[in-house]
């Protein structure tokens, strides 16, 4: 017949160090809330990041257009390649680049072999 044994002790042993362990947890995170809290304006300084964040999340990137088309309508922010070399427009343009007058700016000028 197996022996039985009283793991009561045991238990509430590993429940100790359990709970010292979580209190130790707890005891930095809410250390960490009551410093943000305390901070001068840090919940306007959040809320100003948030806003800068999502306008630099809604702003459009980097887009290129690939080979300029007398045809297409460009918009600010777009790039394309015109002769072996890569134009920028920040105003929207039917224009070729670099023409008199274009608001294409020149951002990667042709090589030798283009």
């Amino acid at each position: 017949m197996r022996q039985q044994r009283d793991i009561g002790p045991m238990v509430k042993a590993v429940g100790n160090v359990i709970k010292e362990h979580v209190g130790k947890a707890f005891r930095t995170l809410s250390e960490r809330i009551d410093k943000l809290e305390r901070s001068e304006g840090s919940t306007e300084a959040l809320l100003a990041l948030a806003a800068r964040i999502e306008a630099l999340e809604q702003r459009k990137s980097f887009e290129y257009r690939g080979i300029y088309s007398e045809d297409e309508q460009y918009e600010p922010d777009d790039f394309v390649t015109h002769q072996g070399s890569m134009w920028h427009t920040n105003e929207p343009t039917r224009s070729r680049p670099g023409t008199p007058g274009s608001p294409w700016q020149l951002c990667v000028k042709r090589g030798r072999n283009a």
